[in-house]
């Protein structure tokens, strides 16, 4: 049982905070470069959550499904209104991918937007299994 569960597992990276300062990290003023306009959703604009670096990720054995390299930048409602079940969420959540991954000065979010406390954060590899339902409908 164990082997066949073993056979199954995916590439999976952790998150790990960590004080060695890099491209990726979860808050502060992302490094957006100047031709991405701030993401909006109706009118609101959306709090920035976090940046990977696709080159560092890959790095630490990030699945192959993941860019090797360039940024991805992650938004959100800044009130967390939404949770997308809904269809009329779409876009209350934004991830830009930046394929040059170019590390400017970070980006000052527009006004009265909540800037989240910064930390540098670094990656692990880890295998991870299939949730029960995908192991029961054989998907996973």
């Amino acid at each position: 049982m164990l082997e066949a569960l073993s056979a199954r597992t995916l590439p999976a990276l952790v998150i790990d905070r960590t004080d060695s300062p890099g491209a990726s990290k979860i808050g502060g003023c992302p490094n957006l470069a100047a031709h991405h306009e701030w993401p909006t959703w109706h009118g609101t604009p959306l709090a920035f959550l976090a940046q990977i670096d696709c080159a560092a990720a890959s790095a630490a054995g990030a699945p192959s499904w993941l860019p090797g390299k360039g940024m991805l930048f992650f938004f959100y409602h800044p009130e967390q209104q939404t949770w997308g079940f809904d269809p009329a969420d779409r876009r209350s959540w934004r991830v830009i991918y930046d394929a040059h991954g170019q590390v400017t000065n970070g980006t000052a979010p527009p006004s009265g937007l909540p800037v989240f406390p910064e930390a540098a954060v670094a990656f692990r590899a880890v295998r991870s299994i299939p949730d029960c339902q995908r192991l029961e409908d054989g998907t996973g």
